[in-house]
C-alpha cells in the first residue's frame, strides 16, 4: 500500500505509490566538528570553500559553516535546485548549486562520504574535498578523479571499435529519458553503430553483460556508469562519453565540467 524509504530526502513530488522518506539525519554534530579540527591546517589555507552535506548531517551544516568561520574560511552554499530540497544539500547526482558557485569558491568541501565528493569531482577542475565524519579523514579527491578518468577514456576507446550498442533507459521515475534515448541512438546510427533501446527497471549488469551487445550508453542514474562498470566488461557509457567515442564532442572540452553527467543531448 505504501513504502518507507530511508535515508534520502523527497526527490519526487508525485508518486504512484504513497511514499513515506524518512531522511535519517544524524543529531550529534561532534563527528564532523572532530573530523574538521583534524583537518584544519588544509583547509586553512582557503579563504572562499563551496560546502555540500549529505542529508545525514544536513542538520550540522551550520556547525560546518561556524567552524569553517573559526579558521578564517568562508563557507558558500546555494540555494537548493530540485530534485534538491535543502540548502547545501547534495545527491550523489545532484551538485548543481554548488557547480553554479564555481567563479566565487577555491575548492570545495563535501560532508558525508567520498563517494558523494567524488560525483562532484569528476564535474569542476577546482580541488574536491571529502570529509568522512564516520572514518574521521579528509581526502583530496584529485588524484582519485584524474585516475578514474585515464579509466574512462579507455572504455571510450572500447566504445569506438564496438558496432552493436544498447542504449540503457530506466523506467523509474526521474530516470525515464526516451526522447534523448532515441536521438542518441539515431547519433549513433549515423556514426555507424547498429543502436537499439533497451529498456529496464533496475539496471542489472548480469542482465546487460548477456544482452550480445558489445557496448552500452547509460541513460538512467549517471552514477551507474561510474560505480558500476568494473563489474561489467563492456564499456557502460555517460551520454557525453558516447558523443566523445563518436567524435560529435571533444574530450578537452566535456570532463571536469558539468558537461560530463549531462543525461540530455
Amino acid at each position: 500500500d505504501a513504502i518507507i524509504h530511508l535515508g534520502h530526502a523527497r526527490f519526487l513530488e508525485k508518486s504512484p505509490i504513497p511514499t513515506f522518506y524518512l531522511e535519517c539525519r544524524k543529531t550529534d554534530p561532534a563527528p564532523i566538528l572532530a573530523a574538521l579540527e583534524k583537518s584544519a591546517k588544509i583547509l586553512q589555507g582557503h579563504h572562499k570553500i563551496g560546502v555540500g552535506v549529505t542529508i545525514q548531517w544536513q542538520g550540522s551544516l551550520s556547525h560546518v559553516r561556524k567552524k569553517l568561520e573559526e579558521y578564517g574560511v568562508e563557507a558558500l552554499t546555494g540555494p537548493p535546485i530540485p530534485p534538491l530540497r535543502y540548502e547545501g544539500q547534495v545527491l550523489g547526482c545532484g551538485y548543481e548549486p554548488l557547480l553554479r558557485l564555481g567563479e566565487e569558491v577555491e575548492c570545495y568541501l563535501i560532508v558525508g562520504s567520498k563517494f558523494h565528493g567524488l560525483g562532484l569531482a569528476l564535474q569542476t577542475e577546482k580541488p574536491v574535498y571529502s570529509l568522512d565524519p564516520e572514518l574521521q579523514r579528509l581526502d583530496d579527491l584529485s588524484d582519485e578523479v584524474e585516475k578514474l578518468l585515464r579509466s574512462r577514456y579507455g572504455y571510450i576507446e572500447m566504445f569506438r571499435e564496438a558496432e552493436r550498442i544498447g542504449v540503457v533507459v530506466s523506467v523509474k521515475p526521474g530516470q525515464y529519458r526516451m526522447g534523448a534515448a532515441v536521438k542518441l541512438r539515431e547519433t549513433l546510427r549515423k556514426a555507424g553503430k547498429r543502436a537499439e533501446i533497451l529498456i529496464m527497471d533496475d539496471v542489472e549488469v548480469n542482465l546487460l553483460r548477456d544482452s550480445g551487445f558489445e557496448g552500452f550508453v547509460n541513460m538512467a542514474c549517471p552514477r551507474l556508469s561510474i560505480e558500476d562498470q568494473q563489474a561489467l566488461d563492456k564499456p557502460l557509457l555517460l551520454p557525453m562519453e558516447a558523443l566523445i567515442a563518436v567524435g560529435a564532442a571533444e574530450w578537452g572540452e566535456v570532463i571536469r565540467t558539468p558537461r560530463y553527467f549531462l543525461m540530455e543531448v
